[in-house]
């Protein structure tokens, strides 16, 4: 059996798209190689401006090897108060050609995907099963409408 979990988190600092290109290298490397799967989104959208940003991520994989990298994240210097929205067992990936998708997304380029909601502080108010099927909506739609 397949396990996922979808975490948020504050980026602890601006990140120009040099250090996002350097994050998602090292993921997508360290991903393939333990069976990882799954999407990372960026963003800055509503934010105040002396805000770094915020990130949300779903992995998908074998129970173990997600937990052990969720750990890794959550020691990562990165990121700042990262908190699990939910975890669950899964038949099959959502992601399964990704070994890392990701996005940068601005306010104005993700209203337009369905399931679009402000990663913000109000969010983490949702019940954990509605924070789920929210970020899962509108992470599938990204992926589905890139082309995979």
């Amino acid at each position: 059996m397949l396990f996922s979990l979808i975490y948020m988190s504050k980026a602890c600092g601006p990140m120009d798209h040099g250090a996002l290109h350097q994050l998602l290298e090292t993921a997508r490397a360290y991903n393939h190689d333990h069976g990882i799967t799954g999407m990372l989104l960026y963003n800055k959208m509503g934010q105040a401006t002396d805000d770094a940003g915020r990130f949300i991520q779903v992995l998908e994989g074998v129970r173990p090897e997600v937990l052990t990298l969720f750990e890794k994240i959550k020691t990562d210097d990165r990121h700042l108060k990262v908190k699990l929205l939910y975890q669950t067992e899964i038949r099959e990936r959502s992601f399964r050609d990704w070994s890392m998708g990701f996005a940068a997304l601005t306010e104005e380029t993700a209203a337009g995907f369905p399931g679009y909601f402000e990663l913000n502080d109000d969010f983490l108010l949702e019940k954990p099963k509605e924070q789920f099927d929210m970020a899962m909506i509108f992470l599938r739609s990204f992926y589905q409408l890139s082309g995979r």
